[in-house]
């Protein structure tokens, strides 16, 4: 047993899924609300907001409602103004106009980020709210603290690299990504200023970071960038790397973005002449690999995207009492399901807008596996590497830890089909976080279709691609467990069992043809006998019968083996004797025609 010692902060994740309580509860639009405690939304209909676009919510640990807000109004759990919760500078004509944020290690405070239209003079502000006080339903201590004169309608936050301190990034009007530190012991006032040359369209769209508090999308929706891809660095702060995603139409706006929970898709929905929803690959390379990898995934009315902690994505309809949705977001366009219309909310209203939340709720590390089969290189892979100092895997199976800074597929040889525990520490910022998962080593299936074999010229042959398989595969696309075989050829079958797969081919041939020619006949015309031709079981290829007289000459031809000699030549019966004949015919062996002869003598009696 191995144990690895850090002094540090450890943190634990597993392959499953992590509620992140903190998003259970959504208020948005005009009185909707939905409910995700029990995994799958649910309608709720208690809201007593009306927002327009932006709006925020926060729920404990435990999933129960906290408070709620438009911007300019703060609500309680009972759904109450909570006191001094009126006049936040949060401009309801803006799309991301306000942030709930927690205080690291309390449990009862929270701060409250507003952005304002009129940035000039109101700007960015932040107010405190305590738990503690109103009978434990919550209070103002103190409101519109100015931050900045100089941004624009975007928030969002990302976890600090040390595990506990929270980044909230807003972006000014140029240029400009801020980055705000909130701590356990305060707020600092003095942010961290990254600038990427891309100035921004301040009236439109949501700035949306990773679950990995890796990366950050912003709509920059000007005449040459639709938005603007960036790394985002959790230990400092700062942006850089700038990516563009170039507009696709001639007149077009970015609104709703949002990342896949793995980090890898990113999705936009785009405004213009028409409405439409696209898809991005984000883990190729370059700039042009990435535009180049854009999917369409549905048009018409899509507007914010949020993801929520079942790791599926709400997408806002305008106007709506039902929002759409997508299933998979983390699978590749079209497997990613896009849902239409499958989200009703009871009688509340969709607008433009969904809930602002911090990114990080929504992290589910996982581990991707592949070649998961006895004899077969297992692959593991780490898609949120980004902001780590190193991993280091342990594959559970005896063999010696593995640290790497390698960001690509890492392949293990595992010894037996088993059970194995895999941990990978992520080493980050002096902690290292844990995140495991299984890996169920199988035994391929086994198929064996026979030796190759001969069969008779009339037979066939039933081929059993193995009993229990998930699923069988012929070499002419058939998916059925036996195959029967006519004709000779070359025969093939792959199977799949528990992921694992194996194949095998037959080669069949048909053997000779048996021919049995009498060696004597009676034509006397009384049924019996009254025909020369060939015995056989199945027809003939090429057939050709030849008779000869006693000089040689040729007396009868057929080309037809139900066409037999029934002992005349030229209309006149010929004499009792021995004649000669000759057969010639042919068999297919395995796609080829081989041709064979026959001669013999028959006895014509009367």
């Amino acid at each position: 047993m191995r144990i690895f010692i850090f002094i540090s902060l450890v943190f634990l994740f597993n392959d499953v899924l992590i509620a992140q309580q903190e998003a259970a509860i959504w208020y948005f639009g005009n009185q909707a609300g939905l409910d995700f405690n029990s995994g799958e939304p649910v309608a709720i209909t208690n809201s007593r907001m009306n927002a327009e676009a932006g709006c925020a919510v926060i729920s404990d640990k435990t999933g129960q409602l906290q408070f709620y807000t438009d911007g300019n109004k703060i609500w309680d759990k009972e759904h109450q103004i909570m006191p001094n919760g009126f006049g936040l500078k949060g401009s309801q004509k803006l799309n991301q106009n306000t942030l709930i944020v927690p205080l690291s290690g309390s449990a009862d405070i929270y701060y409250l980020f507003t952005v304002n239209a009129d940035f000039d003079t109101i700007g960015m502000n932040y107010s405190v709210l305590d738990m503690r006080l109103n009978d434990s339903l919550g209070d103002v201590v103190m409101k519109n603290q100015l931050l900045s004169e100089g941004v624009v309608e975007k928030l969002t936050g990302a976890r600090h690299c040390n595990g506990r301190d929270i980044w909230i990034v807003a972006h000014d009007r140029f240029d400009g990504y801020y980055s705000y530190l909130l701590s356990a012991d305060s707020l600092n006032k003095t942010p961290v200023i990254s600038r990427t040359g891309n100035n921004v369209r301040a009236d439109i769209g949501y700035m949306k970071m990773s679950p990995a508090s890796s990366r950050i999308a912003m709509p920059v929706n000007n005449s040459v960038t639709l938005v603007e891809l960036c790394r985002f660095q959790n230990r400092t702060g700062k942006v850089f790397d700038p990516v563009r995603i170039l507009p696709r139409d001639s007149v077009i706006y970015a609104y709703g973005i949002e990342f896949s929970p793995d980090s890898n898709l990113l999705y936009i929905s785009t405004g213009g002449r028409q409405y439409k929803l696209w898809q991005y690959d984000i883990t190729l390379e370059t700039e042009q690999e990435i535009n180049n990898s854009a999917k369409l995934i549905a048009t018409g009315n899509n507007f914010a995207l949020q993801l929520a902690s079942n790791e599926k994505l709400y997408i806002a309809k305008e106007n709506s009492n039902e929002l759409n949705s997508i299933l998979a977001p983390d699978k590749n366009a079209p497997d990613c399901d896009y849902r239409k219309n499958n989200i009703g909310l009871a009688g509340g209203l969709s607008l433009k807008g969904l809930p602002n939340f911090l990114p990080f709720y929504f992290y589910n590390p996982r581990i991707p596996a592949g070649g998961l089969c006895h004899g077969d290189t297992t692959f593991f892979s780490f898609p949120q590497y980004l902001n780590s100092d190193s991993l280091t895997w342990d594959f559970g199976d005896g063999s010696s830890p593995l640290t790497t800074k390698q960001i690509g597929n890492i392949h293990h040889l595992y010894p037996d089909a088993s059970t194995y525990q895999l941990e990978l520490l992520v080493h980050h910022c002096g902690i290292s976080d844990t995140i495991t998962r299984t890996a169920n080593i199988q035994n391929p299936p086994v198929v064996f279709l026979g030796n190759d074999t001969t069969i008779c010229g009339y037979c066939t042959i039933k081929l059993n691609g193995g009993d229990g398989m998930d699923d069988w595969l012929w070499q002419d696309g058939s998916r059925l467990q036996y195959y029967e075989v006519k004709n000779a050829g070359s025969y093939s079958v792959t199977v799949w069992k528990n992921g694992c797969t194996a194949s095998d081919t037959i080669k069949i041939s048909r053997g000779p043809v048996n021919v049995y020619m009498p060696n004597a006949f009676t034509p006397n015309g009384d049924g019996i006998n009254d025909f020369f031709a060939p015995v056989i079981a199945e027809p003939l290829e090429n057939y050709h019968l030849i008779i000869f007289n006693r000089s040689g000459k040729v007396i009868f031809e057929s080309y037809n083996t139900n066409v037999g000699w029934d002992g005349y030549f030229r209309g006149k019966p010929e004499n009792i004797g021995v004649y000669s004949w000759k057969i010639i015919y042919s068999v297919s062996q395995v796609q080829n025609y081989t041709e064979n002869k026959k001669t013999g003598t028959v006895l014509l009696l009367r």
